[in-house]
């Protein structure tokens, strides 16, 4: 049980019974594969790079991963949020090895991996309310009410569908991308889901609106109250604070990177962060963090600050 969105509200958290591991939770296999179009309504947060859900054997993803060349720049490991799934053509035969990359079979190469990607422009790191339409690049994601835009990696004729097998909850398929990371550091993969649906078909705009609606009332998940651009922009700023307090200071250097000139940050994004911050709360369950102070040392079971 924790604070999902500012709601009371139980969640899951995919870590073994010591949080040391990330585990999953895989469904058994429909009894036959649902076919694209199809709508999911999933009510999560992702602190980094993950994975919500795929299927069984087949690719069928939602989650922040795969970062582009330009999302690298900000961060690599909080990635926008993307849709990817495995097409075929329809008329084709069942085979393993007829899911395209460009027309080419897919081969299962880091390159082929996000050939079929829909991504949209928010990164991870809050409580949000996702509703995912997968239907090639006609696919569509919304984000607490608001449609996100869309970047294709790729046309996928008509003729293509993808199949849902079944459901790995709480990473991809291949148990590559977890959604929680274990053994890592503060705030470092804890990502956690809240509800999960899926809908064959594509659902009427009105009636994901409407469900979208109920969903963020009852886990206290705040409509935008700032424009899209002013929404991109700080998820722009605070994936750059990330990068920065990443880097070392070598690495800061602006003689080495003219560029850097303007990438100012504010000092509010910067403050933000865990490892900055003396008054914290946990990402995902709202819980206030114990902090310890710069200058706090403990002598002979005494604290004094300097």
């Amino acid at each position: 049980m924790g604070e999902a969105g500012g709601a009371l509200q139980p969640f899951v958290q995919f870590l073994n019974i010591d949080s040391s591991h990330a585990v999953r939770l895989l469904t058994p296999y429909f009894e036959r594969p649902i076919s694209t179009p199809i709508t999911v309504f999933c009510v999560a947060i992702a602190t980094e790079d993950g994975c919500f859900f795929s299927g069984l054997q087949k690719r069928f993803e939602m989650g922040h991963m795969y970062p582009t060349e330009f999302n690298a720049e900000i961060n690599e490991d909080r990635s926008p949020i993307c849709l990817n799934a495995e097409y075929a053509d329809r008329n084709s035969r069942p085979s393993s090895n007829n899911y395209i990359d460009n027309g080419s079979p897919h081969g299962g190469s880091d390159s082929e991996d996000c050939a079929n990607a829909a991504r949209g422009q928010l990164g991870p790191g809050s409580w949000h309310c996702y509703v995912a339409i997968f239907n090639g690049d006609q696919s569509v994601i919304r984000i607490d009410g608001e449609e996100e835009s869309i970047d294709c990696v790729r046309t996928i004729p008509p003729s293509f569908h993808a199949c849902l097998d079944g459901i790995t909850i709480g990473s991809d398929h291949s148990f590559d991308m977890s959604l929680c990371f274990g053994e890592g550091s503060d705030n470092e993969g804890e990502g956690a889901i809240s509800e999960l649906a899926f809908f064959k078909g594509s659902v009427h705009h009105e009636d994901i609106v409407s469900l979208e609606s109920h969903l963020m009332r009852k886990h206290g998940i705040q409509f935008p109250k700032t424009s899209r651009i002013e929404r991109i922009n700080d998820d722009y700023l605070s994936r750059l604070a990330h990068k920065l307090m990443e880097q070392s200071p070598s690495c800061a250097n602006r003689k080495k990177d003219p560029d850097k000139e303007k990438r100012h940050v504010p000092l509010r994004y910067m403050t933000g962060l865990r490892q900055v911050a003396w008054k914290q709360n946990n990402t995902v369950t709202g819980r206030q963090l114990s902090i310890k102070r710069i200058g706090n040392k403990s002598r002979n079971g005494s604290t004094s600050e300097w």
